[in-house]
């Protein structure tokens, strides 16, 4: 188990990972009173939970099964998407540093009739539809691409960790040339650093806010540090 839940890491940690490109200075002197938003995301709003009673909800099925796999949901329901916290701290703090002019702006709702709907096309590429739904020259785009509560099993007790990971993009909005970007990754790395089902879920996941709050913080931190020097 030690070493499938490593491999397991190695593979949610691998996949779609934003390479880091840092801004040259000819880049920077563009932003210069330039206007900048984020993309606010609604989803996730809680983490994907795996335990050993869901696993067995899930190979059960049936009502029983049914019933395990929603064991745990309500401890995590008021939580929300940590890309949002990351770009409500990271979109400023860019506009303060290159002098940008930082705004709030939320996507265009399109109206759309049934006719619409049906003969046009659904598969609009994203940064298409980003140039299509905001007017600001640069839109700063965080995806939280893993949110995750899973286990290892240690001398047949489970003890539960936080993965999470972060993909961030700054993009140029009318050529829609990314022209910045990065991830990071966050998991504890010692057996000492793991939570029992216990702490985990006491006073209504309390421990699940903090460690999503902990991963949230360090990301933040991280690109501000490293990505907007």
């Amino acid at each position: 188990m030690k070493y499938f839940t490593a491999i397991l890491f190695t593979f949610i940690l691998s996949g779609c990972a934003q390479k880091t490109l840092i801004m040259d200075k000819k880049q920077k002197s563009l932003l210069n009173n330039k206007t900048l938003t984020f993309i606010e995301k609604s989803r996730p709003n809680r983490p994907d939970i795996s335990t050993p009673g869901k696993a067995i909800g899930a190979a059960m099925g049936g009502i029983f099964g049914a019933i395990l796999l929603s064991v745990n949901d309500e401890s995590i329901s008021k939580l929300k998407t940590p890309s949002n916290y990351i770009s409500k701290e990271i979109a400023p703090f860019i506009a303060n540093k290159y002098h940008m002019i930082f705004k709030k702006e939320k996507r265009k709702e399109k109206e759309e009739t049934a006719l619409s709907i049906m003969t046009s096309k659904r598969n609009i590429p994203e940064l298409d539809q980003f140039k299509e739904s905001y007017s600001s020259d640069y839109l700063l785009d965080v995806n939280t691409y893993n949110w995750i509560i899973t286990h290892r099993l240690w001398s047949g007790s489970a003890s539960y960790l936080i993965v999470m990971r972060n993909n961030l993009r700054l993009i140029e909005r009318e050529s829609q040339k990314i022209i910045s970007s990065t991830s990071c990754e966050y998991f504890p790395k010692s057996k000492e650093e793991l939570l029992t089902h216990k702490e985990l879920f006491a006073n209504n996941g309390e421990m699940i806010k903090e460690e999503s709050q902990k991963a949230i913080n360090l990301c933040i931190e991280k690109i501000k540090t490293e990505l907007f020097q």
